[in-house]
């Protein structure tokens, strides 16, 4: 329980991030009201404002490449932001990887009438996993 005290301010930020992010206006509104009201201290980005920030911007490209299934799309985003170092060194970064490798070797499987990339992705999703 101390861990999670000693990082309450940026847990509130991280959700506050998220209401943001995911346009829940009203939420936040009531969130950011009810932190302040218990004297919940909330992490603040540079300029205040996440809506400007470039990094929901990138955030949004990513999650719309991912919810739309283009795989290239979502990589060249993951491969411009997500540093070499982080991609190579840490394990938990290899297995998001790896489940989003998944994701969309799948995703014609489940969303597609017509597979033309299908072989493709498999395949690409085999050299992939070799890699590793």
């Amino acid at each position: 329980m101390g861990d999670i005290l000693a990082h309450e301010s940026e847990l509130l930020g991280l959700v506050q991030e998220y209401l943001d992010f995911a346009e829940f206006e009203d939420t936040l509104k009531t969130f950011s009201k009810e932190c302040k009201v218990k004297g919940k201290l909330l992490c603040k980005t540079a300029d205040g404002s996440l809506r400007d920030s470039k990094s929901l911007i990138i955030q949004k490209d990513l999650v719309a490449a991912f919810d739309g299934g283009d795989q290239k799309a979502f990589f060249d985003l993951w491969e411009e932001h997500v540093p070499n170092s982080i991609r190579d060194g840490d394990s938990l970064a290899q297995k998001l990887e790896f489940y989003l490798h998944i994701h969309f070797a799948i995703y014609l499987l489940k969303y597609s009438i017509g597979r033309p990339e299908l072989d493709e992705r498999i395949s690409y999703f085999k050299r992939q996993k070799g890699q590793r």
